[in-house]
């Protein structure tokens, strides 16, 4: 995969996870995202993709998978507490 960034494919550890509300675009293609256009949050990276861009898989270690923030994937960055 040519031309990736390397931040995308290394799992840190504990990584942050993107609020909704902070992700107006796809973070590859910057496509803006609607009803039709849905986010979908990466369990390695914790950044939010379109459909396109998400459409691989892979297997992930457990070890590294990013979970969702206190309150699940749609919680408000603003009513987090933290």
């Amino acid at each position: 995969m040519a031309g990736l960034d390397p931040s995308l494919t290394v799992a840190r550890l504990s990584s942050p996870w993107e609020y909704d509300d902070t992700s107006p675009n796809c973070t590859e293609c910057h496509t803006g995202f609607h009803h039709l256009n849905r986010r979908h949050h990466c369990r390695l990276c914790g950044r939010v993709f379109c459909n396109t861009c998400s459409s691989q898989r892979s297997l992930i270690p457990p070890s590294s998978i990013v979970l969702t923030p206190k309150g699940g994937k749609k919680a408000s960055r603003l009513h987090s507490d933290g």
